[in-house]
């Protein structure tokens, strides 16, 4: 009894830390959608109407694969809501435990290696379901009892990212032909740090991440560290991790006691022990290269980790390519041979990454959102002319990727990806005006179209269960013809030039660029890559040199391939020994795998899913008060604010409705709370109500009692419309607000003869930003401006209150040097009272106790910026990421402020501060958000005098 007690202090703790990821809405669909729903075994499955067909196929997976799942960790969980979302540009998945749901986007891949796109998330959103329903037993079960899906959700922070992540990676692979854990680049990335660098990264850095070095994230760390385990303990030893943490998350490190089982001291013992076996298998391929002729187009020595994708020659002795990296954002440059650079233009959020160049044009394909839905985006193509300095999109609310000029460059082949999961190939004049869409053969997957030479017909790359093939449309008889087959092995970005394509294939266990030639079908390897080579590209007239980008652990580099040099030693295929170390299937997953191609379809009953009649759904409760729907209130460096009482929490799983009914008794006094938000409309609904304390009192006189009730009466009506636009590089967000309250706090009556209870307050605000995307080294925008106005009145009060506006402008503008921010901020605040001053609605001076004035003018200056980057890593506990720094000043001057001591007057009055932040960014326990804390310290001129704060927050976006 007692570790349950433990542990139900310990997850009460944890809660406040973990609800942002618990409590999650990936966002919302269009309010237009109609749902239908149906039940199996295991699953009810809820989707847009009409996707009856791909429903069932993807609810015909879930339950072929329930089995195996369930013998791998040793568990059977309770019947799982699974969303179906169809309108989003975007590929993913997600599994929620609070409220339990597991939530997919149907839309493929479009830079995807050869697996069915829903068979894929079957099988790795369907692991995570199994993974997280097994830690309810033990004491987390009881404490489910007690918390509800909560709790489940609270433990599940004892499971590392890299385990979640990379085990369900390892279901993708090993039940199935073509899962990442089998793709050369996927363990590439560790791969070059373990062979070019020479030793890992830390422990804690290599999970937690870094602003200094490009560290592989936790789906390809954890695939290899979840592999080691199995090939070396077997399915039991991650079925004892997960009960370990099921079974006594009172101990902090669960999963540290069910290493020390097995003999291992530590994970950071655990992690090097696996590098260390993996790094033995690749150096022994490493060591059977041969080498070719391949070199770099140019010897740029890069601090930083820098890439360069999809060169393509720009003119004698220039390249022009994608660049990307951790010390900027995504641009189009030209290069030189001597390594020079040019900036030639910004692009928004990119899609597949993969731009054409033809004729003084480029052409790329990037995401756009909806106006106002979060579930509904596109990808639209976009076309820059570099002689005019102009871009322009050539038609919104598409679906176009891998866009690709044509030789003559008049013309450009997409592929569309339409909701239904229809897949065409589409060709367009540079207008955005489709000239031909045609639908895929059989409706493969179709993907990377590039024109053949004369631009009479096309090839692409055409996945389905078999494996992929490359495919030509020859657009004068509308007729598909099979060119390659290529199994199981993935290829990439085609390009065809006279009678030979060129692709990237993965044929020999990394991936290089290899020629088909049509008229004698020879294939040939042109590389022999130490990390690997993608992306290849040629032009017109210079056939004897091939640009591709290549791989090392600091970034994708050009580089460049004479034809005329090609050793003939090069082979094609290598044997599966040669490949990743976990590269053959066993005898019972290739069964498996072949049972998942022969499945037969089962009977399911739709009916129509009602919105409203499934808007209420209680999914976890507390014996405790604490403000889950605005928990920033609740949470500050000083306080956690949990009280006695009980809370009940609601949300309904299509993420429209949150809801919140809780009792709390505090300061000896009992409160009733009660909130909802509504999401699934245009505007945006919050409703809060909450009875009991004492109201406010603002008596005639300081020396005058008023006998008052804890029957304290708060309403509130919140309504906005988040709009967010279109404007490429540049994040854009328009949202106008209402806000109407209404308490029973005490004023003065007309007369002044006696006292009225209840006020009424209204709140009309706009707000409206626009900014450059931020880079991953990024502490605030490096460029963009964010302006508010509100106004704030109390429509029926003729005595007491008056009303109240204020407005603000903020500009971003690029520091010295990059990564710094100077950050320029005007704030203005006008009220008309009528007997009492309003609370400020704009902050003082930093280290300034408030003030009310008539009229309050705010100048602020912060000069943000990043001091070093230690990746200090103390024990276990902290793993410090980044120190940064500011130094600021804020200049206020107010009219008719209201002086409350020693004697109570109003007096013209200014404010001024200054000062400088201190922040470290760090991850507490290898906890995977990051936290930030420091210090502040404001100097007050006027009174000469320092004050020191502490400054705390988490980031979990």
């Amino acid at each position: 009894m007692k570790c349950f007690t433990c542990a139900l202090l310990g997850v009460v703790l944890l809660f406040p830390l973990t609800l942002f990821g618990q409590f999650y809405e990936y966002g919302q669909d269009a309010v237009s959608i109609k749902w239908s729903s149906f039940d199996s075994e295991n699953y009810q499955i809820i989707y847009p109407v009409g996707l009856d067909s791909l429903a069932m196929d993807f609810t015909d997976k879930l339950e072929y694969f329930y089995p195996f799942h369930s013998r791998v960790l040793k568990w059977e969980h309770k019947k799982i809501p699974v969303v179906i979302h169809n309108e989003s540009s975007f590929s993913n998945g997600v599994f929620v435990w609070a409220p339990r749901r597991l939530e997919v986007f149907t839309n493929p891949d479009p830079t995807g290696h050869p697996q069915n796109w829903m068979t894929k998330l079957a099988l790795h959103e369907g692991r995570h379901a199994f993974q997280v329903s097994k830690l309810e037993q033990g004491i987390t079960r009881g404490l489910s009892f007690i918390a509800g899906e909560q709790a489940v959700g609270a433990i599940t922070g004892f499971l590392p990212m890299w385990y979640l992540e990379g085990d369900a990676v390892d279901a993708e692979t090993r039940f199935s032909y073509t899962g990442r854990g089998r793709l050369p680049e996927f363990e590439m990335g560790i791969r070059a740090i373990m062979l070019e660098r020479g030793n890992p990264y830390s422990y804690s850095k290599a999970i937690l991440g870094s602003y200094k070095d490009y560290v592989p994230n936790h789906y390809e760390l954890g695939y290899l560290l979840v592999r080691h385990g199995r090939r070396n303990y077997g399915d039991k030893f991650w079925q004892d991790f997960q009960q370990s943490v099921a079974r006594k998350p009172y101990v902090i490190d669960p999963t540290w006691f069910s290493m020390r089982n097995y003999g291992i001291r530590s994970k950071r013992d655990y992690y090097k022990q696996a590098l260390k076996e993996y790094t033995q298998h690749w150096k022994k391929i490493d060591s059977l290269r041969l080498g070719d002729n391949a070199e770099l187009f140019t010897h740029q020595d890069h601090k930083h980790y820098i890439s360069y994708h999809f060169p393509q020659y720009y003119e004698a002795g220039k390249v022009i390519a994608l660049k990307k990296g951790l010390d900027q954002i995504p641009e189009f440059v030209i290069i030189d041979s001597l390594g020079s650079e040019q900036r030639i233009f910004r692009p928004g959020l990119l899609n597949t990454g993969r731009f054409s160049y033809r004729n003084g044009k480029i052409v790329w394909d990037e995401w756009a959102p909806d106006i106002r839905w979060s579930n509904r985006n596109f990808s639209e193509i976009c076309l820059y002319d570099l002689n005019s300095g102009k871009s322009k999109r050539l038609k919104s609310r598409t679906r176009y990727y891998a866009p690709a000029f044509s030789h003559k460059g008049n013309r450009i082949a997409a592929i569309e990806q339409q909701t239904d999961n229809r897949f065409f190939l589409v060709i367009l004049n540079l207008s955005g005006e489709v000239i031909e869409q045609v639908s895929a053969p059989d409706n493969q997957y179709i993907q990377q179209p590039a024109w053949m030479e004369n631009d009479s017909s096309l090839v692409m790359t055409v996945s389905n269960v078999n494996g992929e093939y490359i495919y030509s449309y020859n657009i004068e008889t509308g007729s598909w013809n099979k060119l390659f087959y290529n199994q199981h092995n993935d290829i990439s970005w085609p390009q065809v030039i006279g009678d030979s394509i060129y692709f990237s294939a993965t044929n020999t266990g990394i991936n290089n660029i290899f020629r088909l030639e049509l008229s004698s079908k020879n294939l040939t390897r042109l590389t022999d890559s130490r990390f690997g080579a993608f992306e290849p590209s040629l032009m017109p007239g210079l056939q004897e040199k091939v640009l591709f980008s290549s791989y090392s652990w600091r970034g994708y580099n050009v580089s460049v391939v004479d034809l005329d040099k090609i050793p003939d030693r090069l082979s094609v295929n290598v044997p599966d020994s040669l490949r990743q170390l976990d590269f053959s299937s066993t005898k019972e997953e290739k069964e498996i795998i072949k049972g998942s191609f022969d499945l037969e379809p089962k009977s399911y009953e739709p009916k129509p899913y009602r919105k409203w009649t499934n808007l209420i759904n209680i999914h976890s409760w507390l014996p405790l008060y604490f403000n889950y729907l605005n928990p920033e209130s609740a949470i500050t460096p000083e306080r956690i604010d949990v009280n006695p009482g009980l809370t009940l929490l609601s949300q309904n799983l299509l993420s429209t409705a949150v809801g919140v009914l809780g009792y709390e008794y505090s300061e000896k006094m009992h409160f009733f709370h009660t909130g909802l938000r509504l999401k699934g409309r245009v505007p945006v609904f919050e409703i809060d109500f909450t009875y009991g304390g004492l109201p406010f009192v603002h008596a005639n006189s300081q020396n005058e009692q008023l006998q008052v009730s804890p029957d304290r009466r708060n309403f509130s009506l919140y309504s906005y419309i988040p709009l967010r636009l279109n404007t490429g590089k540049y994040i854009t967000i328009v949202q106008p607000q209402f806000r109407y309250q209404y308490s029973s706090d005490i004023f003065p009556n007309a007369n002044n003869t006696g006292y009225q209870s209840g006020v009424h307050r209204t709140l009309y605000r706009l707000y409206a930003g626009s900014y450059l995307m931020k880079g991953r080294r990024d502490i605030l925008p490096r460029l963009g401006v964010t302006g508010f106005a509100s106004v704030y009145y109390t429509p029926f009060d003729k005595v007491n209150l008056g009303s109240l506006s204020y407005s603000g402008i903020t500009c971003y503008l690029p520091g010295v040097l990059k990564h710094q921010t100077l950050k320029l901020s005007l704030t203005s605040q006008i009220q008309e009272p009528l007997k009492y001053y309003m609370s400020n609605n704009i902050n003082m001076p930093r280290g300034i106790e408030p003030f009310s004035a008539m009229k309050l003018s705010k100048y602020s200056a912060d000069y943000v910026f990043p001091m070093a980057y230690p990746d200090l890593n103390i024990a276990h506990l902290l793993y410090v990421k980044r120190i940064q720094g500011a130094v600021w000043a804020d200049y206020m001057v107010g009219k008719d402020v209201l002086i409350n001591s020693p004697d109570r007057y109003v007096t013209d009055r200014s404010f001024f501060s200054y000062g400088a932040d201190l922040l470290f960014d760090f991850h507490f326990l290898r906890f995977f958000f990051p936290f930030s804390a420091g210090v502040r310290t404001s100097y007050i001129p006027e009174q000469s005098e320092f004050r020191p704060e502490m400054l705390f927050s988490i980031d979990i976006n």
